[in-house]
């Protein structure tokens, strides 16, 4: 009846996603996976009453998903300014100079926290914070980073911003948890101050499992080569610890009873100093169990074991579920386990290849569900790596550790062993990171490209399994039909698509031609701190708006960066995409003078050896049946925002204008040099909403049906002005604002107009003349 724990696992898991979420196609998917074996075995007992568990089981984790909602709602309303609370994690300090930390207050309700107070607060202090505390801001942007969702995923339901702590917090009684804390932070720092380097920083997140202190390129360069997974904690760090400490203890005399005893203590320890990811968890629970096995002398299948431990965690903390570590962690282990048969080799090196092509091939889909592209030197890198971290930094990072504390001088030895390791090995990986022809950009997956992908996999395992010869030849067939169309998706889009991206106080526009024969970029945004709510990293809307939703989409290249001026909020970004995106060529325009701001970015043109396009007004071309004209500028403005590039464009029968920054007095000369007669369906709104732009004369000469305003929150100068609203609403524009909307993507086909929003979720199908 129990034979199966992963199907209990499985079905547990589609309770909970279906409560949490209410998405029915995966839970669907994990009901037929758990199913399917318990039908087609004909040997199986207890048939009925088996079925009968599982889905009393499924429907029991429903119901504990709905009840977890429930209590996890907030007691707050938003208006409070002062919080009772105490501090929950530790402290830890972002490249914005601010601490960040969860509070717990008295109702058991989690907050994230950010103070700017110079002292911060110590793990498990009951503090009185004064402040403000708002809603977190949800992604504006498609296929970004989702702050509200990852916040909400932990239960959390607001931001507090500090600004005061009032009189002194109270310190707890230190708890057990607290002490092991304090000596995790006191070997972080310890480890901090040999050298601020990829050394220190890759030890901290192999020892600690903390990679904050790992730069974003290091970072960066771990995941799009696929081995992000190094940097983590996992399953294969633990068993090497267990591993040496058991042959230790051993050698010294202690029975095997007596060492696992002593493991068994220690690695409740070693989950709050590695801390405390889910992965951390369920590999140290699962040496645990194993160890407790050998004490009572009881064997149990590692695979009930784990589908034990994975219920578990999942009913103490629901949330686990959406945690990507916590995802790839048991997915990877199940499908090692489950594939065993396939792994029985002589030859180790063969065994090797083939566990990193099952791991690489189960984490694929979902990789490419949160990153969009992946590496085809994956599975090689891997296969040189694995060994590298794992069999020689890891220890000396242990040893780095230990002598530490035990014999200082000798830490710097190791240290510098692994330094001088790593400095070699850094330098093959930054090499290989840079080559662009291993990377396989796929866009992101719908949920029904997830779960054929999953199917198939699943179909091929078993196949090679079973040897049966046909399904593998069908089921690798399938899988890699499903992976191609995906990867060609794109170009099977039949309607063009102007995106206007929320980028802060700037301007980008992504222009694709019906299927995805063209991409062009007008704009790249740059990061401008006027009262606005920033990254914690250098790091602009390059990185965390514009690449990823190139990506996402599935977009490989960009066939011309037009940059319109040489205002750093529009060309801020550029050299970032020169490095990071496939940029085929640049149009700039032609005038007497070239902006200082803009010589990094011709700069940047020239090392990458992208061809640069001056261009003036009367120029004209036609892109896969597509009009594109410069309408401005002439060539001797005066003003930078004047010399903007007007961009006319008629895209699938509809009259667009993008207008870059233009002003007063190149509106004016636009009006007298174009007839009435050259109606906009769709009006790219100058200079953010200035009152200095988009004058009455010019929205009466040139009719508009739709308005895009591309602003910033908060920002300084006020925009979009009130008299710019006031004179589109007269005009019955539909107006349409990125600090509002977020990013607005315009979809025409067939002359029709379907305008999306990603804030506001508005949708409608506009048809005009």
């Amino acid at each position: 009846m129990f034979r199966r724990m992963y199907s209990y696992t499985l079905v547990s898991i589609a309770g909970l996603i279906l409560s949490l979420t209410s998405n029915w196609v995966i839970p669907l998917f994990l009901l037929i996976v758990a199913v399917l074996p318990l039908i087609f075995n004909h040997h199986e007992k207890n048939k009925s009453m088996t079925l009968l568990l599982l889905i009393f089981t499924s429907i029991c984790f429903y119901f504990y998903g709905l009840w977890t909602i429930d209590k996890s709602e907030s007691t707050l309303t938003g208006e409070e300014t002062s919080i009772v609370g105490k501090v929950v994690t530790q402290p830890t300090l972002t490249q914005s100079l601010r601490w960040s930390f969860e509070v717990k207050l008295q109702d058991g309700e989690r907050i994230q926290a950010f103070s700017t107070v110079e002292n911060e607060p110590f793990y498990n202090e009951v503090c009185q914070f004064s402040g403000s505390i708002s809603p977190p801001h949800s992604n504006t942007n498609p296929y970004t980073f989702n702050y509200e969702q990852y916040l909400q995923e932990k239960g959390v339901h607001w931001v507090l911003s500090v600004e005061e702590i009032k009189g002194g917090c109270i310190n707890q009684k230190v708890t057990m948890k607290g002490k092991v804390e304090l000596l995790r932070k006191k070997g972080i720092e310890r480890l901090i101050n040999i050298e601020e380097g990829d050394t220190s920083a890759l030890m901290v997140a192999l020892v600690y499992g903390d990679r904050s202190y790992l730069t974003e390129e290091r970072v960066k360069t771990y995941r799009q080569l696929g081995i992000i997974h190094l940097l983590a904690v996992s399953g294969l760090h633990i068993g090497l610890i267990t591993l040496s400490l058991f042959y230790f203890f051993c050698r010294i005399g202690l029975t095997k009873e007596k060492t696992s005893l002593i493991l068994i203590l220690i690695l409740p320890v070693y989950i709050v100093i590695a801390g405390g990811a889910p992965s951390v968890i369920r590999a140290s629970i699962m040496c645990m169990l194993v160890l407790l096995a050998t004490v009572v002398n009881q064997k149990m299948k590692v695979i009930d074991l784990l589908s034990i431990l994975c219920i578990v965690l999942l009913i103490i903390n629901p949330f686990y579920i959406f945690h990507l570590g916590f995802q790839l962690s048991f997915l990877t282990s199940f499908s090692l386990i489950l594939s065993q048969s396939l792994l029985n080799d002589t030859n180790k090196i063969f065994t090797l290849f083939k566990v990193t092509f099952i791991a690489q091939l189960v984490s694929m889909p979902l990789i490419l569900y949160h990153f969009y592209e992946i590496s085809l030197l994956s599975v090689v890198i891997n296969l040189i790596f694995i060994p590298f971290i794992s069999m020689w930094i890891l220890p000396l990072s242990f040893l780095t550790v230990i002598f530490q504390l035990l014999f200082p001088p000798l830490s710097h030895v190791t240290f510098y062993i692994a330094s001088t390791s790593l400095s070699f090995s850094h330098k093959v990986l930054d090499v290989a990171s840079k080559w662009k022809w291993d990377m396989l950009v796929f866009g992101q997956p719908s949920i029904y490209i997830l779960v054929l992908l999953y199917a198939f996999i699943i179909l091929c395992l078993v196949s090679f399994e079973k040897k049966i010869v046909i399904l593998k030849w069908i089921s690798s067939s399938l899988l890699i039909g499903v992976l191609s169309f995906q990867y060609f998706q794109p170009y099977f889009y039949a309607f063009a698509e102007l995106t206007i991206l929320d980028v802060g106080q700037g301007d980008a526009i992504v222009i694709t031609l019906p299927r995805s024969k063209i991409t062009y970029l007008v704009d790249t945004g740059g990061y401008v701190s006027w009262g606005e709510e920033r990254s914690n990293t250098v790091y602009g809307p390059g990185k965390y708006v514009i690449e990823p939703y190139l990506k996402g989409k599935g977009i490989k290249k960009i066939d011309k960066l037009i940059l319109t001026h040489g205002h750093y909020d529009h060309i801020g970004e550029a050299c970032y995409l020169l490095e990071e995106m496939d940029v085929k060529s640049i149009m700039y325009p032609k005038t007497e003078n070239i902006a200082v701001e803009a010589h990094d970015t011709f700069g940047c043109a020239q090392n990458k050896k992208v061809p640069v396009q001056f261009v003036n007004e009367g120029e004209w071309w036609n892109e896969k049946g597509q009009y594109f004209a410069v309408l401005n500028p002439y060539g001797n403005e005066a003003k930078e925002n004047d010399k903007s590039i007007v961009l006319f464009v008629n895209l699938e029968g509809k009259q667009v204008l993008l207008t870059g920054d233009i002003e007063g007095d190149a509106e004016t000369r636009l009006i007298n040099s174009y007839s009435a007669d050259l109606h906009i369906d769709i009006l790219k709104v100058a200079h953010h909403g200035s009152k200095s732009s988009t004058s009455e004369g010019f929205i009466e000469h040139f009719q508009p049906d739709i308005a895009v305003i591309s602003a910033g929150r908060n920002n300084r100068f006020g925009h979009p002005h009130e008299e710019v609203m006031s004179r589109l609403d007269q005009y019955n524009v539909k107006a349409f604002r990125t600090d509002l909307d977020g990013a607005v993507m315009i979809k025409i086909r067939s002359n029709k107009i379907k305008i999306e929003t990603t804030v506001k979720r508005e949708q409608e199908t506009l048809d005009y003349r």
